[in-house]
């Protein structure tokens, strides 16, 4: 397990603080546990952003139907 030293504000100190209270988890599991899920999802953005790229780089982009039925979806 590695260990790192984290600045935060006062305020989210004191919330996570407040968390760790209420939870009965230590605040050092608590950030642990932020951070993770945080890495997971920057990790995640990237790749996909990394293969949206590579798709249009190669020249494969959705079609007019496509994109016309997705977004017919959202607006339903």
């Amino acid at each position: 397990m590695a260990t790192i030293v984290v600045e935060l504000s006062e305020d989210a100190a004191g919330r996570l603080d407040r968390i760790a209270r209420t939870s009965l988890v230590p605040r050092a599991i608590l950030a642990g546990r932020a951070i993770e899920y945080f890495v997971d999802n920057e990790e995640w953005q990237v790749g996909e952003i990394a293969s949206g790229l590579s798709d249009a780089l190669e020249g494969r982009f959705a079609s007019e139907e496509d994109a016309s039925t997705l977004f017919r979806a959202y607006l339903e």
